[in-house]
């Protein structure tokens, strides 16, 4: 059987493990039956990925060493916490993929995903899982603006929580966006807002309404800068901050741990305007504290010790998965913006810049939901991060600036290393 494995298999895999990641975050997950297909499933998909890692020669050392600290530290963390599979698999399928086209991975991820987030929900319509309610109450100006109330109600859909369906949204947003990039059209993004506001009704998240309303300002703006600005204009302009773009996750890891240690001078109405976050994050920290290699998978959930739940991305990192292993993953996701922008690609930087912001107020950073995006460290020259852009003179540039492809109107043949 691993005998017939062929290069494409690779995305046979992907899909398995997506829909089986999909299905792990719904009510199925409180069924016995299910919880032990799961992990068989798991379990096959992780023996297949090894076995086409070494018959296809995926590993160079020099150049996943990134992957193998990750890989390498969660096992550290293991002998101390326990064992997992799904980090594990989680890297696996990272590497795996550094063979296959990045726009093939982005899209059968996408298929595999719309897949199963259909079959949850129309599984909770038929009742063979409970649209769980939670009834919320808040006295925000945006909850009063567009509700008219401060009662709302929050459906699940049949996922464990009512906020993973804006979520879902959110990251089928920015996979559209990875894929399609220039080529969005103005009424796919109307699509989106509008079923981000209805979600926001029936699901009630904030921080994801806000997130995906700045995503699509973001790309409006990047997009008809274009119309005004040559090229390396546009981007001269935008250099002083360009340290910023790229150590966003650094930023917001310091901007966390500065908020929640010092507390006590952040004013108590931001802190209840994130639920108090900060708050329960501070008595997560003062409890289980911030160790070499975590404090455990459980820490800052609901199944942890003392109960709290810590929705901050960033504490949860280092407090899981301890000190390198962030410091690690910090440094992978930053790697991965220098890429782009080398590439000039805002359009790739733009979600991956909201997983930042979204990461303040919730685990992120480390989800399978943007395994695509992680992708894109093992695909320096991909096709799919370099842009086909037209500027002011009507002169066409793939990928990073570069002044010797601007040629007169009668030669405008392209430079190969430009293609």
């Amino acid at each position: 059987m691993f005998a017939k494995l062929k290069k494409d298999t690779y995305f046979f895999i992907l899909f398995f493990y997506v829909l089986i990641m999909v299905l792990d975050e719904s009510n199925y997950k409180y069924n016995s039956y299910y919880n032990v297909l799961a992990f068989v499933g798991k379990l096959v998909i992780f023996c297949f990925i090894l076995v086409y890692i070494k018959k296809f020669n995926i590993i160079q050392i020099k150049h996943d060493i990134f992957i193998f600290s990750l890989i390498f530290l969660n096992a550290l963390s293991m002998f101390k916490n326990g064992l997992e599979i799904n980090m594990i698999l989680f890297l696996l399928m990272i590497l795996a993929s550094k063979k296959m086209p990045l726009y093939s991975v982005f899209k059968v991820f996408l298929l595999s995903f719309l897949i199963g987030i259909c079959f949850i929900v129309l599984s909770s319509f038929i009742g063979f899982i409970p649209d769980t309610l939670n009834v919320r109450y808040s006295d925000d100006f945006l909850t009063l603006f567009i509700l008219h109330t401060n009662r709302y109600e929050r459906h699940s859909f049949g996922f464990q929580f009512s906020n993973q369906v804006p979520f879902v949204l959110m990251t089928i947003y920015f996979l559209f966006i990875a894929l399609r990039q220039q080529k969005m059209k103005m009424i796919e993004h109307v699509i989106f807002e509008i079923l981000n506001f209805i979600i926001f009704i029936l699901c009630g998240s904030r921080f994801v309404l806000i997130i995906m309303i700045m995503t699509n300002i973001c790309y409006v703006l990047y997009k008809n800068m274009h119309k005004y600005f040559l090229r390396d204009q546009f981007f001269l302009s935008i250099k002083k901050v360009t340290f910023i773009i790229r150590n966003i996750f650094i930023i917001g890891a310091v901007f966390s741990f500065a908020c929640v240690l010092f507390n006590a001078y952040v004013p108590t109405k931001f802190d209840s305007v994130l639920n108090f976050r900060l708050t329960y994050a501070l008595e997560a920290i003062k409890y289980y504290g911030i160790h070499l290699f975590g404090s455990g998978f459980d820490a800052g959930t609901a199944q942890g010790a003392i109960k709290v739940i810590v929705d901050n991305g960033y504490i949860m990192l280092f407090m899981q998965r301890g000190i390198l292993f962030a410091i690690v993953l910090l440094l992978y996701w930053t790697e991965i913006i220098h890429i782009l922008l080398k590439k000039n690609n805002f359009y790739m930087i733009i979600p991956i810049l909201m997983i930042a912001l979204e990461n303040f107020v919730d685990y992120q950073v480390l989800s399978y939901h943007f395994l695509p995006f992680m992708c894109i460290f093992l695909h320096k020259e991909d096709r799919l991060l370099f842009l086909k852009l037209v500027n002011r003179k009507g002169v066409k540039n793939y990928g990073k600036y570069n002044k010797n492809v601007y040629q007169t109107q009668r030669n405008r043949r392209f430079k190969k290393g430009n293609l």
